[in-house]
């Protein structure tokens, strides 16, 4: 066994779990998400080249459910997304599912493209369209329930509209826009109170508010992005009715656009797209 191997391994699992505890149980940020992922990715690539410490392989999604809140086991798991910064990630990401998929890399492959809210996760349950718990994604198997808190968010219906099944689950994210963010930086800040680092981190801390009241201060937002269909059959519920065709069907907001892309420069034309526009937003922002 390597030993200088398995002290970096060592060092490195224990920087991740810093880090993953103050991103994801404190709010509270000390690094950018793009340093996090290196760390990861060196952590990752040293198990790849060693494999005789496979099983130090990193499993763990998000974050052990918070004791203060009831658990709830997913009905399917909530798996995270992975990073891509770069066009070099992207095509990697395509030429990856082409050979899981066993397909030519010049065949069309349809893509569903969407910009990405930086949010708190959510899984929201609907029986017979009533709205009938709020659970955070916490380590991808097991969340913690807030439906409570997330019944204070406007953008959540607490009934669905039009036609639904017996059982329904929403998934999406709870997030907080940048000018509601600046409002409550400078409301804690006039209190002496500490400041939040991101609208991420603000909009996790403030759904996993014990009082009410004061989650009812702040403005909160709701993205939907997917629904599952646990208990139906295929042959049971058309193909109209796929998950993210379906959810604003059902009166739940989706607040971006969702756009289909079959062909690989499209796709990056799409993401080309979306970084500018997000760059001209931050500098209208800031002017």
């Amino acid at each position: 066994m390597n030993k200088d191997i398995l002290n970096s391994i060592t060092v490195l699992s224990k920087k991740i779990k810093y880090h993953d505890q103050k991103y994801h149980e404190q709010d509270n940020p000390e690094i950018t998400d793009i340093d996090y992922d290196e760390i990861c990715k060196k952590y990752d690539q040293l198990i790849q080249q060693h494999p005789e410490f496979i099983y130090l392989e990193r499993k763990l999604i998000g974050s052990s459910p918070s004791i203060q809140f009831d658990k709830y086991t997913h009905q399917k798991p909530m798996r995270s997304l992975v990073n891509g910064f770069t066009i070099k990630d992207i095509e990697d990401f395509i030429n990856r599912t082409n050979k899981f998929l066993s397909l030519k890399n010049n065949m069309p492959l349809e893509i569903m493209c969407e910009p990405k809210i930086d949010g708190l996760s959510i899984s929201l349950s609907y029986h017979n369209g009533i709205l009938l718990n709020g659970v955070t994604r916490g380590d991808g198997t097991t969340g913690e329930i807030v439906t409570n808190n997330i019944k204070t968010i406007s953008d959540i219906p607490h009934k669905l509209k039009k036609e639904y099944p017996e059982f329904i689950e929403v998934r999406g994210e709870i997030f907080m826009n940048k000018k509601s963010f600046n409002i409550l930086n400078s409301t804690q800040e006039a209190k002496g109170k500490n400041i939040f680092a991101n609208p991420r981190n603000a909009a996790a801390g403030s759904i996993r508010q014990k009082d009410i009241k004061i989650l009812n201060e702040r403005k909160l937002n709701f993205n939907a992005d997917n629904a599952i269909f646990p208990h139906i059959k295929s042959n049971n519920w058309s193909q109209d009715n796929f998950g993210p065709i379906y959810i604003p069907k059902a009166g739940v907001t989706v607040k971006l656009d969702l756009t289909s892309l079959p062909y690989y420069k499209q796709i990056i034309q799409n993401y080309e797209n979306n970084t500018a526009k997000y760059l001209n937003a931050r500098c209208s922002q800031n002017k």
